[in-house]
């Protein structure tokens, strides 16, 4: 499930996706994402990626969300290790 918003520069869906849904507002899909997901698994990305993540952070220490897991993947290199 893809969550898109609509920018003046589009980003694409990624090719991956079953079904994708377009926000006109950033705070709509940001409220809409953390209100109807079980966890996060948060990957490399931008300033949107980290604002939802600290979003999600500061909402399970208020205790406004609670029993919500969320999995961190760091960017590693590409080396093949033999």
């Amino acid at each position: 499930m893809g969550c898109n918003i609509k920018l003046p520069f589009e980003q694409h869906y990624n090719k991956y996706l079953t079904k994708a849904v377009t926000f006109e507002h950033f705070f709509i899909r940001k409220t809409l994402l953390i209100k109807y997901s079980y966890a996060f698994i948060i990957m490399p990305g931008g300033f949107g990626t980290m604002d939802e993540f600290f979003e999600t952070l500061t909402l399970i220490q208020t205790k406004t969300i609670a029993q919500f897991p969320i999995v961190i993947f760091e960017k590693t290199s590409m080396q093949t290790l033999w």
